[in-house]
């Protein structure tokens, strides 16, 4: 072995060969606990699932980043796919653990989180550097799926098209939002010249309306065209446009135009606008607004021009987070305000509050924050529950659900 060379996991036990993949019966392959799984780092993101019988290789697997694993506690064992003579064949290892030692149990669950660590290093192009890292225990079965119990009834969950209500809208679409009130599906895309178009589509308890009175289409004027996401009012009858520009655009939707423009403390950019205690049902006038590297409070009942809140004698500039090497891309709140934030470099972090902004008791919120989750690719979309204790971020290729420990704890 190399000086590179580092073994993760090592076990005894016996080798099986998928025989019948409708009825999933095994055959061993060799005498009872005769071979030994590795799971070995050959260089940096190189890393391979070997197999030896009697000391001697009888496989080595190079893993990659779409490597899946199966695992039965219940049968203390492994279940993974490999290319033999060019035809992928089944292989299931049964871990054994001499008394007085590691269970077999504890062994598979050791196993198949090195395996989700080491195939999520390989997808996101991070060496693995310490597998015992705190931020590993916010990883689930990222690749790996445990298999039910023989007795046990899973309900298996289905989409059809045919039950399912569907309406056809045309290229271009850039947002949407539920007008539950009115029972419309308002799509947003740019209209020609500076208008906005809104496609309104009506829908009922079976699906969408498809006849004429189905599908209303407005056209609103002087919107900007580089928006990228709407905030409906809890009337339904208001839309706030965000994105492509330094001000969220009132749009009125009875009037059909700009009503009014809410500009941004320095002229920053405003990515994404969320409402600053998760809904409007706390305070509907209070958002929560973000920019490239910094968040801030936007109150829609002071003046356009100045309606961002910041403590007395501080700006935007003041509560930047200027050491971020990146850009924010995403965030949410909480019914108590509390602002989690994501990156494009994989980090989310959880801030008390909008930094600078007011606190219900007259106070402002620290610029200080709790990092999360370090995920290590693009946070692309996040949202928490209402009560903050759980957060979902959506990435290029996958989904995270977390419990969010940090308020748990409080």
């Amino acid at each position: 072995m190399s000086k590179e060379e580092k073994v993760l996991f090592r076990s005894e036990g016996t080798l099986f060969e998928l025989e019948d993949p409708e009825t999933l019966s095994y055959e061993p392959l060799g005498d009872k606990n005769t071979f030994e799984i590795i799971l070995v780092k050959k260089a940096p993101l190189d890393y391979r699932l070997v197999i030896l019988e009697s000391e001697e290789e009888a496989m080595s697997q190079p893993l990659r980043p779409n490597s899946f694993l199966r695992y039965s506690l219940e049968n203390q064992s492994v279940h993974w796919t490999a290319l033999v003579e060019d035809t992928v064949e089944g292989f299931a290892f049964q871990m054994f653990a001499p008394e007085g030692m590691t269970t077999a149990q504890e062994k598979v669950e050791v196993f198949k989180t090195l395996f989700n660590q080491v195939t999520y290093s390989l997808y996101t192009n991070t060496d693995v550097v310490d597998t015992s890292d705190e931020w590993y225990q916010y990883m689930k079965d990222t690749a790996s799926q445990q298999l039910p119990k023989d007795t046990a009834e899973e309900p298996v969950y289905a989409l059809t098209p045919e039950s399912n209500g569907v309406a056809k809208t045309g290229r271009g679409n850039v947002c949407f939002a539920d007008a539950i009130q009115f029972n419309l599906a308002l799509v947003l895309r740019p209209g020609e010249k500076e208008n906005l178009s809104i496609q309104a589509h009506r829908y009922n308890e079976s699906g969408f309306v498809e006849d004429e009175e189905g599908l209303v289409v407005l056209e609103v004027e002087k919107a900007r065209k580089g928006f990228t996401g709407a905030l409906l009012d809890p009337a339904e009858r208001n839309l706030l446009l965000f994105g492509g520009g330094s001000s969220l655009q009132h749009v009125d939707l009875e009037r059909k135009a700009v009503v009014q423009e809410y500009e941004a403390p320095e002229e920053r950019d405003i990515l994404y606008t969320t409402y600053s205690y998760h809904s409007s049902e706390m305070n509907p006038t209070l958002l929560t607004c973000l920019s490239k590297n910094c968040a801030f409070s936007i109150d829609t009942r002071m003046d356009p021009t100045r309606c961002a809140i910041y403590e007395a004698g501080k700006s935007a500039r003041d509560y930047a987070l200027s050491s971020l090497k990146g850009t924010f891309t995403c965030h949410a709140t909480s019914d108590k305000g509390h602002l989690a934030i994501g990156d494009n470099n994989g980090a989310i972090r959880l801030y008390s509050g909008p930094p600078g902004s007011r606190k219900p008791d007259g106070k402002y919120f620290p610029k200080t924050a709790k990092t999360l989750l370090d995920l290590k690719t693009p946070v692309r979309f996040l949202d928490l529950t209402k009560d903050g204790k759980y957060l979902v971020a959506t990435c290029d290729h996958f989904l995270c659900h977390s419990h969010n420990r940090l308020l748990t704890r409080r």
